[in-house]
């Protein structure tokens, strides 16, 4: 049989056991805590780098909206002006073919006038 202090050292050797296994336990919870706390942290991370790419295009879009915006814009100040180089391109023309026919009916009226005339003489 054994003595106490046989069974005491068995105890305490025990009990050491015991308390590494919980300062093993304190670590590992610990080392899950670390764990979690970085995958937040990571988490964290990708949703604001996704947030600011989201971000990034959305300006690039309002600034690509802007230039789309202002080429419009001149090219409606174009077709303006297009439009109204034609009108007054249109307008001349019609002023000379108002005056070429002005012409036209007085030459027709004038060698009328002298086509009587020559009649008249003639007649007399």
């Amino acid at each position: 049989m054994r003595s106490p202090q046989y069974y005491m050292e068995i105890i305490r050797q025990k009990d050491q056991q015991i308390g590494n296994l919980e300062k093993e336990i304190e670590i590992l919870q610990t080392e899950k805590q670390v764990a979690q706390q970085q995958a937040r942290i990571n988490l964290e991370a990708v949703q604001v780098i996704q947030q600011n790419q989201k971000d990034r295009k959305q300006l690039q879009l309002q600034a690509e909206n802007i230039q789309l915006k202002k080429f419009v814009y001149q090219l409606q100040h174009n077709l303006r002006t297009l439009e109204k180089q034609l009108n007054e391109h249109q307008n001349q023309i019609i002023h000379q073919n108002n005056q070429q026919s002005n012409q036209e009916s007085n030459i027709k009226q004038i060698f009328q006038t002298i086509y009587q005339s020559i009649q008249l003489s003639q007649a007399i």
